[in-house]
This record gives C-alpha cells, structure tokens and sequence, in this order.
C-alpha cells in the first residue's frame, strides 16, 4: 500500500455497506472513520517494515469473533487494532412485527511484553475500543435506539509460538464499559459495567 493510496482506502471502507448499516448514516462516523485511519497507517507502517522484520506483522483471528493486526514494534512492545460487527434480526409469525440490530466495535491494544522463554512470552495489554448498536424495531411500537460505548480493559495473556507462522495466544482481564442509551424509554440514559472478559486466537505472521 503506498502513502497516496491512504485516503481513497479509507474513505473506501467507510462507506461499505456493513460499517454503514452498523453507523446507521453519518451519526458517529467521524469517529470510526479516525480508528480506521490509525488501521490504515499502522497498516501502511507495518508494510514498510515487513522487508527488514519479516514475521514482526502478522493477521489476528481471535474469539469472541474479531479480526485484527498486530505489529511487533520492538522486543517489549507491540500494537494490535481490531474490528468485529454483527447483525440481528428477529420476526414474529403472528404479526408484522420485527427487530433488528447491528453492532459495530474497534478496539486498539498495546501489548507490554514482561518476560520472553524459547517459544512463550508473558504480557500485559491495556485496550480502548468504541462500541455502536443499532436497534430498529418495525410494527408497534416502531422506531430506532442507538447505543453507543467506550470499552477499556486489561488483561494478562500468554502467547506461544507453534512454528515461524503460526502463533497462539490466551487472554484474561477485568473491562470497564461505559453505556449510552438514547431511548426514551429508557429511566437511565447511562450504564456503567464491570465484567470479567478472555480470549483466545491464533496469530499468521507475515
């Protein structure tokens, strides 16, 4: 990818039919619109330094369902965005009646590497993320609510690496979350969260 190809990319993927539904129109857009252009240029970066660190990148599948990079940047530290959405939809036979929902969250972690063994290392990873849904519900009573939040977590994880491409990773950590209502239905616009959170993936090094 060369630096002039930065802004067509970007403006590319905002206006895809996946991360527009997830908007719901231009509410909030500016702000995914600046993770992914932090995507685009770590990936930009990244690219660069592939020549010289050849398995420093590398494409992250992780569960809960995200995809993601993650660029070694020195021996301590690494940077690993993400992104996930999902769609809903539920109907009721005996009427007209139906709902659905669409999610949209990108995160961005930075992992603090505290010991390294042959083929394990031990980190730490503080992660601040955005979180949208949409619901929109048709028949009555009929309408959409937006909820939005601002995820921040921290977690302990184990990485080890299986061979020169493949790694594989555990996480487990505490999530604050920061929950914005704007149904008015709703008696408190505001929800705070903590909760316990993991995973696990699998890392193809470039």
């Amino acid at each position: 990818m060369k630096s002039r190809d930065l802004p067509a990319a970007i403006e590319l993927l905002g206006r895809t039919p996946a991360i527009d539904v997830c908007l719901g129109g231009e509410m909030k857009k500016s702000t995914v619109l600046l993770f992914l252009s932090i995507i685009a240029i770590l990936l930009f970066i990244a690219t660069s330094a592939q020549a010289q660190q050849k398995g420093q990148t590398g494409l992250v599948m992780a569960y809960p369902a995200s995809v993601g990079f993650i660029w070694n940047v020195t021996d301590r530290v690494a940077i690993r965005p993400d992104i996930s959405f999902a769609t809903t939809s539920n109907e009721t036979p005996v009427s007209s009646a139906s709902s659905s929902s669409h999610t949209f969250e990108t995160g961005f972690a930075v992992l603090l590497y505290m010991k390294k063994w042959e083929s394990t290392a031990a980190y730490v990873t503080p992660r601040f993320s955005y979180s949208r849904t949409k619901v929109t519900n048709t028949g009555l009573p009929s309408g959409s609510t937006v909820n939005w939040s601002y995820p921040s977590s921290a977690s302990f994880g184990v990485q080890h690496s299986l061979n020169e491409r493949f790694s594989a990773f555990g996480e487990v950590g505490l999530e604050y979350r920061r929950i914005h209502f704007t149904s008015p239905f709703n008696l408190f616009p505001v929800a705070k969260t903590w909760e316990s959170k993991s995973g696990v993936g699998i890392i193809f090094h470039f």
